[in-house]
């Protein structure tokens, strides 16, 4: 039987979160319900704060408190098998995400380094002085018609 030894401001002082975080956790089902003492206030125990810990752990992964909650479930279950599976599951799918994401800003930097170098140029044949021939030209630095390069 574990300890209790929490409560709710101790409790979520020791993880970094505020009060209102862990009974939000508690309304979801990511934390069980704490027994109370007489005065009212939750207990919380060391099997608490290991829970805890493993939802920060889940969310520092990247995933969702819906996700989070589903494989605490299996942990409360005792289906380790069933919660490793499942645990890979989602971080091959994490993984997956995080390569697309890092292939979009690969191309968004070498975008951003080509207008880079495009208005380099251009600011260095024109100094500093304004290329508008009328008062209602707009500026045409980002025209796509002008640029050979588009930025999406």
């Amino acid at each position: 039987m574990s300890h209790l030894a929490f409560t709710i401001g101790e409790f979520a002082q020791s993880v970094g979160l505020n009060p209102k975080t862990i009974r939000y956790y508690e309304e979801i089902g990511l934390l069980p319900e704490p027994p109370r003492n007489r005065a009212g206030y939750r207990l919380y125990s060391n099997a608490d704060l290991t829970r805890l810990h493993f939802v920060q752990r889940a969310k520092w992964l990247g995933l969702s408190l819906a996700e989070v909650k589903q494989l605490a479930d299996y942990a409360d279950h005792r289906q380790c098998d069933s919660l490793q599976e499942h645990l890979l599951a989602l971080v091959q799918e994490k993984l997956a995400e995080v390569d697309c994401r890092l292939a979009e800003l690969a191309a968004l930097r070498n975008d951003l380094r080509c207008f880079q170098n495009e208005l380099t140029v251009k600011t260095k044949e024109t100094g500093t002085e304004s290329n508008a021939t009328a008062h209602d030209d707009p500026c045409k630095c980002l025209d796509p018609d002008q640029e050979k390069h588009h930025v999406n």
